[in-house]
């Protein structure tokens, strides 16, 4: 029975954020059909499409773009979810639980629908541009901040397609609960309060994205002085900054006044 409570819960977040998400995919898809459409037809120009560059694919869209998308929802369930569940009876733990299933089972369909997205593309007579983005080393310590938290290491979906996967979903999955920290920070803080949280998942935020590129053997960007560490253990410490930001979150909500 108490169970079944979190994973009612866990479907219901899940379906209702995969509804955010088709919406989401479908803006990007729109994005996608207008650039191609500037590009097939010479006599349509918009300045905002053109330019010179290659198009981007779509699935590379996604890439690039979820991790945004999931930390905005992550802070949108902070305070509509919780209201919600609690309001109609849920438990806290049982909402911790079951939001936290519910969201990684969008981190988890966020890389096979990009998956998909790739098998298709590789059919279309199009070429597109190459989906590794290349960042530069920049000396500028907000600038490095912003690159390693806008712009994260890129993941093969193509050749190692199962680790691919899982990595896309983890780090998707560690920005939505970045995001979920500083909302429900705010919820139950306030605003002075939960502005700390901020500093402290953009550090985290670092952490994870510096680990993800000793395990991957990238180049590191990032402003932290993190030492030669072995793979596995940048694996392991990758998932504890998420599990940290998970404790935190669950040790927030435990008490915390819902506003009906």
């Amino acid at each position: 029975m108490q169970k079944s409570i979190s994973i009612k819960v866990a479907l219901d977040i899940f379906f209702t954020q995969m509804s955010w998400a088709v919406g989401y995919l479908f803006v990007l898809l729109i994005i996608f059909a207008v650039r191609i459409i500037t590009t097939l037809i010479p006599s349509i120009e918009f300045t905002i499409f053109k330019g010179g560059a290659e198009i981007d694919s779509y699935s590379t869209m996604i890439f690039y773009s979820s991790n945004i998308f999931m930390f905005v929802i992550g802070i949108v369930a902070a305070y509509g979810f919780l209201q919600y569940f609690v309001s109609n009876g849920v438990t806290r733990k049982h909402y911790f639980i079951g939001a936290t299933l519910g969201s990684f089972g969008v981190a988890l369909a966020m890389p096979i629908i990009a998956k998909l997205a790739l098998l298709v593309e590789k059919v279309l007579p199009l070429d597109f541009a190459n989906n590794t983005k290349i960042v530069e080393p920049n000396d500028e310590l907000v600038e490095q901040v912003i690159q390693n938290i806008l712009f994260f290491l890129h993941i093969d979906l193509d050749n190692s397609w199962l680790l691919g996967i899982v990595l896309f979903a983890l780090t998707i999955f560690c920005y939505y609960v970045a995001g979920w920290l500083i909302g429900i920070s705010f919820y139950r803080f306030g605003g002075i309060v939960g502005l700390f949280s901020i500093p402290l998942v953009v550090i985290l935020l670092l952490l994870y994205s510096e680990m993800i590129s000793i395990a991957l053997d990238a180049p590191i960007l990032g402003p932290l002085s993190i030492p030669a560490i072995p793979v596995p253990a940048a694996y392991l410490i990758a998932i504890v900054v998420i599990a940290v930001m998970l404790v935190l979150i669950r040790q927030f909500t435990k008490k915390v006044a819902v506003k009906l």
